[in-house]
């Protein structure tokens, strides 16, 4: 947050626009494990003028259980 403050305060005639990674999950739990930061930050930034926030999608993609066998056969050798 200092780092954006410090930007907005240098040019305060101009949109800051802030891009967050938002992660789309295959779960609906696995939502509580990811975006709790980026949730925080779009909040406390949302109610402040000249300050846009922009959420890229990510997705995440779910391991199978033989992929995950295979990562750790991978690790071991």
């Amino acid at each position: 947050m200092a780092y954006i403050d410090t930007v907005h305060a240098l040019y305060p005639e101009d949109t800051l626009t802030v891009i967050l990674p938002e992660f789309v999950v295959a779960h609906w739990w696995e939502y509580f494990l990811h975006n709790q930061t980026a949730f925080h930050l779009k909040t406390a930034l949302l109610a402040r003028s000249d300050i846009v926030v922009t959420d890229i999608p990510q997705h995440l993609r779910s391991r199978t259980k033989e992929e995950g066998e295979e990562r750790m056969n991978d690790a071991q050798t």
